[in-house]
């Protein structure tokens, strides 16, 4: 299978992390300002872990862009490598063509287009054994309302599939990878200024509070220290492989 690898070839390393940060999706009023700056944050934070980064904004967010350089760094990494993914953007719903959501809707990434979980289940097949990965989702998949100094990370989808959705829970025992999601499935992951700069919530809190000392599980419970809040709404979850959840983060 060629994935055009001229394009995304880079010599092996043992810490990658792939930031997609997706501003410019002309959508009504939920027009997002602050993705690319949460890319940037969490360059500038992932740095003294010593990342090899690779990153896209704007129009560099297509579904083939984040297919290919998932697919290069799955199949190019040896046990003991770390892989981060983060993903800041509109996050939507279509139709299931499969049959395996029991509500009838996949969860996407917006990106030219939806990237659907089910897209997103193939890929992390390929995952080789011993490969650390963590994914960091700051984007929703509900249209319920927020307050209107925020943003929901929310493309609304075609008008008939525009209910409330409730998302099945999947099975974490065979997940080989890990997943920060900025919201609970009927929740809106927001961006807001803070301190006279945007952000996407779930980001800021999750790279201002990630220290070298921590686990991936001890890292989490101090983003849950600021989410939920008074002013913004959204309940981050963490999901996935439970023994990697308690080494100690990028090590």
């Amino acid at each position: 299978m060629c994935w055009g690898k001229k394009s995304i070839v880079w010599p092996h390393h043992n810490k990658v992390a792939l930031l997609f940060g997706k501003n410019n999706t002309h959508y009504g009023t939920n027009k997002l300002s602050f993705c690319v700056n949460d890319i940037q944050l969490a360059r500038t934070k992932l740095e003294p872990y010593g990342f090899q980064f690779r990153m896209f904004s704007n129009e560099k967010v297509t579904r083939k862009n984040f297919r290919e350089q998932l697919t290069y760094a799955f199949l190019n990494s040896q046990p003991g490598d770390i892989i981060y993914i983060k993903y800041s953007g509109h996050g939507s719903y279509i139709k299931d063509l499969n049959s395996d959501e029991i509500d009838g809707f996949d969860e996407t990434l917006y990106m030219d287009g939806h990237f659907s979980d089910d897209e997103t289940a193939e890929l992390v097949k390929l995952i080789p054994e011993g490969v650390i990965v963590l994914f960091s989702l700051d984007c929703c998949y509900s249209g319920t309302s927020t307050r209107n100094f925020t943003t929901p990370r929310f493309m609304p989808p075609k008008k008939e599939y525009a209910i409330r959705r409730h998302i099945k829970r999947r099975s974490h025992a065979d997940m080989k990878h890990m997943v920060f999601s900025g919201c609970s499935e009927n929740e809106v992951s927001e961006e807001a200024e803070i301190n006279g700069t945007g952000y996407g919530i779930f980001t800021y809190h999750e790279m201002t509070t990630l220290r070298p000392d921590l686990t991936y599980r001890k890292w989490f419970d101090q983003i849950r220290m600021y989410l939920p809040s008074k002013t913004f709404k959204q309940t981050p979850l963490f999901e996935g492989n439970e023994e990697y959840m308690d080494r100690i983060v990028f090590q």
